[in-house]
């Protein structure tokens, strides 16, 4: 089976504000990593998504198309684009020619520019493996935001100050942007790091706030929602006529490719290592251990008990002493193989026979009895030596015998014993005993009172 081969992946939050206005001649939309705008977001949007993968890709748009649904031909142009960044395994590289076409089918024809007459426009941004690449077409504007700067991510019309939010000079500031290959403009391929922002906007947003008031809205707010929201609403009121919309996708966290994913378990931690998770199982001993001094304890038996107590095999066919397992005083749970045939003979024990006789032919009240004769024969001294751990538990009564009886205690309450119920003819003799005419004599003042 093959090595399933591992990917850098990409934490990711993105927040889409839009603010629309009808056009005859164009229709605005955005594409949120696989969600297109729906029908009751043709006036405007506010969407919120979150979301850790391979891939991701973001758009928005404007073309003369009629029908931007999920099932329109521009809807399977983003899908395509969206299922080749998270599934190929091509490089970036050429994901961003894939992207160029995808704006020139999804942004449609271009007109010539004409004063009062909206122009089709897109831009988007595609992440695979931690590497971002962008394309913006039209009145599209990209960037990335870096340490308190704004990086072009492609070629923008709008003059830009080498300046981050504190007034310092940015360094290589304008090398994200590659160049312009006829209508699209390019962007280099770059390493994204945790913290940063991709912007993507339409123009009309970015001219009517500025890229100072842009850096200080970032700089000054966390939250990308309401960031979003207080730069649309800062640019409505600049600019009252056309549509608004704009993006901005965090980068929370990237997973390197050499980093094990852990299950995430909230406030009991991570998942713990694959070492600790193993149940430690016991294997037995196959092997006998040999030159070993008598009474050293070993590691490997410390378990002696899961060892089966029968008697081993003598190697030497020829050998016809029976072998007697005993155990041995210094370890009573390791077993101690002896070959003695004398104690046998002691015991009384007959010989076995070759062939075993038939079952009808044994009689078992003589096998009791010789079997009783040669437990009273064993010699007392040799089994006091085998210290023997057995509880000792009462012998069960008979039924008959335990179905009935009561207990009483002695006059030190500390004997205890137990009688059968007297039968009825014994309580009938007792109860002849008395005689209704005695009289008892009570206490008198024991019912006063």
């Amino acid at each position: 089976m093959a090595k399933v081969s591992r990917f850098a992946t990409t934490r990711i939050s993105a927040s889409l504000i839009a603010d629309y206005r009808k056009n005859e001649e164009v229709k605005d939309s955005f594409y949120l990593d696989g969600r297109i705008a729906r029908k009751r977001e043709e006036s405007g949007a506010d969407v919120t998504s979150f979301g850790e993968d391979r891939g991701f890709f973001y758009a928005i748009f404007a073309n003369n198309l009629e029908d931007i649904s999920q099932d329109s031909a521009t809807a399977s142009t983003l899908n395509k684009m969206t299922e080749a960044i998270k599934l190929s395994n091509d490089k970036i590289d050429n994901e961003i020619n894939d992207l160029a076409d995808c704006a020139v089918e999804v942004g449609g024809r271009a007109t010539i520019a004409r004063e009062g007459v909206k122009q089709s426009y897109f831009a988007g941004i595609i992440l695979k493996e931690a590497e971002i690449a962008a394309v913006t077409r039209g009145g599209a504007c990209a960037f990335l935001y870096r340490n308190n700067a704004l990086y072009p991510l492609t070629t923008c019309d709008s003059e830009l100050v080498n300046a981050d939010y504190h007034g310092n000079q940015v360094d290589h500031m304008l090398d994200f942007a590659a160049g312009i290959a006829g209508t699209i403009r390019y962007s280099n391929i770059a390493q994204v790091q945790a913290e940063d922002v991709m912007i993507i906007c339409n123009k009309e947003v970015f001219d009517a706030i500025g890229q100072r008031q842009l850096i200080k809205t970032l700089y000054e707010n966390d939250d990308l929602g309401e960031t979003a929201s207080i730069i649309i609403d800062d640019a409505r009121l600049k600019n009252d006529q056309d549509s608004l919309q704009i993006l901005l996708a965090k980068v929370e966290e990237v997973i390197p490719a050499g980093r094990t994913s852990r299950l995430n378990l909230g406030l009991f931690q991570n998942q713990q290592d694959e070492m600790t998770q193993e149940t430690t199982r016991y294997q037995p001993i196959t092997t006998e251990p040999s030159d070993v001094d008598e009474g050293q304890a070993l590691d490997s038996d410390t378990d002696e008990t899961f060892k089966p107590q029968y008697p081993i095999k003598d190697e030497d066919p020829q050998e016809t002493d029976e072998e007697i397992i005993t155990s041995d005083p210094d370890d009573p749970f390791k077993p101690k193989v002896e070959k003695d045939t004398a104690e046998f003979e002691t015991v009384g024990v007959s010989e076995v026979p070759d062939e075993p006789e038939s079952l009808d032919s044994i009689d078992l009240m003589e096998l009791e009895e010789h079997q009783a004769v040669a437990s009273d024969d064993l010699n007392t001294d040799d089994i006091d030596d085998i210290p023997v751990f057995e509880p000792i538990v009462p012998s069960k009564q008979e039924e008959d015998l335990f179905s009935a009886g009561h207990r009483y205690a002695d006059e030190d309450f500390n004997d205890f014993v137990d009688d059968e119920y007297l039968s009825e003819d014994e309580w009938e003799s007792d109860i002849s005993d008395y005689d209704d005419e005695d009289e008892y004599e009570y206490e008198e003042d024991y019912y006063e009172g």
